[in-house]
């Protein structure tokens, strides 16, 4: 999906829907800038797409507050210059949520949604004055720390939507389990996946599903299941396929043992 670049005035039906409806949804991030439209969509345009370490290029999703709350924070200082532009600011949700991310050239400021005063953060008079800059066109390259920052928070997201998965999912066999107890049985088994050749988020799910319902070490005392994975003919897709219809009969069997 492609970005959208939209001005927003304060207290407008756009504004208000946006930030009421989509606050804590991801939906995209806010700026103040002297700049018009097109200046900035000109800025903008050269960061949809930026180079690894290795040169190959990436689809950047920077309108995304999951990405630039991870990003803004290891930029340099003339990386930060030239990610801002025109701009002045960058405003965002938290994680959470809770609190309001205001990411400028001194750095950043959070500001909790309970603190904030009755001016609106988003209003044009906080904007810090920025001389106007010919754009540069420049590939944004990203350097090799800031691909572990990403590939940190992917796991981290990650090892908090499976535990909240298998919380819901297995409320008997987690509820005497710690969170720190259980992101240790994700990690062990995003692992132990691993060994497997399934590394994307829905493969490990299903790996986590049978791990919980037959053991840590299913895929080495389970009969069934050391025969999928170490048959030669099949396909990873294939293998995982298999490993899906033995967690989808268990789960028919657990249901009706159940009822």
């Amino acid at each position: 999906m492609s970005p959208y670049l939209v001005h927003l005035g304060a207290n407008n039906s756009l504004t208000n829907w946006l930030v009421t409806e989509g606050w804590g949804k991801a939906w995209g991030i806010f700026l103040t800038a002297p700049a018009n439209i097109d200046q900035l969509r000109r800025h903008f345009r050269h960061f949809l797409l930026v180079r690894d370490p290795d040169g190959n290029e990436l689809y950047f999703r920077f309108y995304d507050p999951r990405v630039l709350r991870v990003y803004l924070p290891t930029c340099t200082a003339p990386e930060m210059k030239h990610f801002l532009g025109p701009t002045t600011r960058y405003l965002m949700e938290s994680e959470d949520g809770e609190a309001l991310l205001d990411f400028t050239r001194m750095g950043l400021r959070r500001m909790s949604l309970s603190a904030l005063d009755s001016a609106s953060p988003l209003d044009p008079s906080l904007a810090e004055d920025v001389t106007l800059e010919k754009p540069t066109n420049r590939r944004l390259k990203i350097r090799n720390d800031q691909m572990k920052a990403f590939s940190e928070y992917m796991d981290k997201s990650f090892e908090g939507r499976a535990a909240g998965h298998l919380r819901a999912e297995y409320p008997l066999d987690t509820k005497d389990i710690s969170d720190d107890e259980l992101c240790a049985f994700i990690q062990e088994g995003s692992s132990r996946a691993a060994k497997h050749q399934f590394t994307r988020e829905t493969e490990i799910g299903i790996f986590l599903d049978l791990m919980m319902m037959f053991g840590t070490d299913f895929d080495q005392t389970e009969s069934w299941a050391t025969e999928i994975l170490v048959k030669p003919d099949l396909s990873s897709e294939e293998k995982l396929e298999r490993l899906r219809q033995h967690r989808d009969s268990e789960l028919e069997r657990r249901t009706k043992r159940d009822e």
